[in-house]
C-alpha cells in the first residue's frame, strides 16, 4: 500500500468519524433472562460512543454496572438474598404442582402472574416515587430502550417525555 493510499484512507476515516454523533439512550431493563438478552446490545451502544444511562434497582439477580454505561440505582424494599430465597421457594412449589388438568394449569398460571405482578408493582413504585432519581435523570434523551414486560420503562419514558 502506498503512502498516498494510506493517507487517503485515513482522511476518509477521520471525515466519517467527524460526522458521526453518539446519541443519548435511557435503558430501563427487566431482571433475569430479559437483561441477559439486552445487555450485549446496551454495552455495544456504549462502546460505540453513545451516552447510555441504565436505571436498575439496588437489589437485582443479574444486573449491575458496566464499563461503557452510566448506571443509576434506586432503593427497593427487598434484598438480593430475599429475592433468591423467594425464587428458590417458589420454584420448588411450582415443581410440585399438579398440572395434569386444565384447571390446575390455569391455577398455576394465575399464581405465577400474581407473584410476578407483586414484584413488578413494588419495583415500579420504588423507581417512579424516587423523587431524587426522577429529578436526576436528564430530560434530553434521544431514545428509550425498555423491556415490554416491565411497565415502569414505558411509564418513566412518558413522564420524561421520551
Amino acid at each position: 500500500m502506498s503512502v498516498r493510499s494510506a493517507f487517503t484512507r485515513l482522511l476518509v476515516a477521520l471525515l466519517c468519524l467527524g460526522s458521526a454523533q453518539g446519541g443519548k439512550l435511557l435503558v430501563i431493563p427487566a431482571d433475569g433472562s430479559h437483561w441477559t438478552g439486552m445487555k450485549p446490545l446496551v454495552e455495544e451502544l456504549g462502546r460505540r460512543g453513545n451516552q447510555v444511562v441504565v436505571v436498575i434497582p439496588e437489589a437485582s439477580l443479574s444486573m449491575g454496572p458496566s464499563e461503557h454505561t452510566t448506571t443509576l440505582t434506586f432503593p427497593v424494599p427487598y434484598t438480593k438474598e430475599s429475592m433468591t430465597k423467594n425464587l428458590e421457594e417458589n420454584l420448588g412449589k411450582f415443581m410440585e404442582i399438579d398440572v395434569s388438568s386444565t384447571a390446575a394449569k390455569a391455577m398455576n398460571y394465575w399464581i405465577t402472574m400474581v407473584m410476578l405482578s407483586n414484584v413488578t408493582m413494588i419495583t415500579c413504585k420504588s423507581m417512579l416515587y424516587d423523587k431524587v432519581l426522577m429529578q436526576t435523570l436528564p430530560y434530553d434523551f434521544d431514545a428509550l430502550l425498555t423491556d415490554p414486560f416491565w411497565p415502569v420503562g414505558v411509564i418513566a419514558g412518558a413522564s420524561l417525555d421520551i
